[in-house]
């Protein structure tokens, strides 16, 4: 049941990279007799996307009983950070996520006023573009990281960055489409495409940047170190997905404790990834449609109790 009684949470600041740039964030905290678990949830977004894009999910997250902390905007190269060996245009996402990464440890839920030195992990869960952010920002701290959930994420191989934006735009039709006939499941979309179209033309530059930077990431050889420096790799992912296809997944499934997907199954006969989790039986759902589809949702959840084991009490 997912509730919508509880507020997205106030804003809070963090000061990141070399000029001490401030960045809005928000926090959910459970009362702490209902907490499962005291690592909290590092939520990042995906292309243009903010909280209230993934309202559902993290209310949802929420009310499991998991401490949520999610960027109020999509980490844009707004920082002066060296790219220190990762992908050009990428480093500073990943300085932003790191920066909420080291919030989130500091964080006591029995003193939420206090902000203590960094302790225990955190478990990161990256939507589409935020996923791959995710896994990089990973790779630099696994210390510090349980799991790493991959929601609707770039697993496909590197592709010419039109190739990529050619899949963008026809995810976004299927999202309009979607909005003409089911308009109730889908009244997110309109509010979601003059996100997106605002956050390109007022950069198109960083815009062009970003794009040319996950088109060009390579998650094949990331993953596996990342299980093998202990973090749990998790991937939830949909059979529609116009923007990064099932079907052109190359990652081999040892790379994954869990592999979830969503939607009518597809290619049955062919062993992917998408093969190792539960796939419910309904309407196909592309890239754009996770925000406000409930089963989605419930299945992200599902994985996410699944790989965090409950705390004692």
């Amino acid at each position: 049941m997912i509730s919508m009684g509880v507020e997205l949470g106030k804003t809070h600041h963090l000061e990141v990279g070399e000029n001490n740039k401030k960045v809005d964030y928000i926090r959910l905290c459970p009362p702490v007799e209902k907490l499962t678990s005291r690592e909290p949830v590092v939520f990042l977004l995906g292309f243009s996307e903010d909280p209230k894009t993934h309202e559902k999910l993290l209310k949802a997250v929420y009310d499991e009983g998991y401490i949520v902390f999610c960027l109020k905007t999509y980490p844009r190269q707004t920082l002066s950070t060296k790219e220190n060996g990762h992908p050009p245009g990428l480093a500073q996402n990943i300085g932003v996520a790191s920066a909420l990464i080291h919030e989130a440890r500091s964080f006591d839920p029995d003193n939420p006023d206090e902000k203590t030195g960094p302790q225990g992990k955190v478990n990161l869960m990256g939507r589409s573009m935020g996923g791959v952010i995710g896994a990089f920002t990973a790779s630099q701290e696994p210390e510090n990281i349980h799991n790493l959930f991959l929601i609707d994420t770039k697993l496909t191989p590197p592709e010419h960055p039109l190739n990529l934006a050619f899949n963008f735009t026809i995810s976004g039709t299927k999202a309009f489409e979607q909005t003409i006939f089911h308009p109730l499941q889908n009244k997110h979309v309109p509010r979601v495409a003059e996100k997106l179209a605002t956050y390109i033309l007022s950069h198109p530059k960083m815009t062009i940047d970003e794009i040319s930077a996950i088109a060009n990431a390579d998650m094949r050889p990331l993953l596996p170190k990342l299980r093998q420096q202990g973090i749990g790799v998790h991937g939830i992912h949909g059979t529609s997905d116009q923007v990064f296809p099932i079907d052109n997944i190359s990652i081999d499934q040892a790379c994954f404790d869990s592999f979830f997907t969503v939607g009518p199954k597809k290619n049955t006969d062919t062993p992917s990834p998408k093969e190792l989790g539960y796939t419910p039986d309904y309407t196909p759902i592309n890239h754009g449609s996770i925000h406000s589809n409930d089963k989605y949702i419930t299945l992200i959840t599902y994985a996410l109790k699944n790989a965090i084991k409950p705390r004692s009490s």
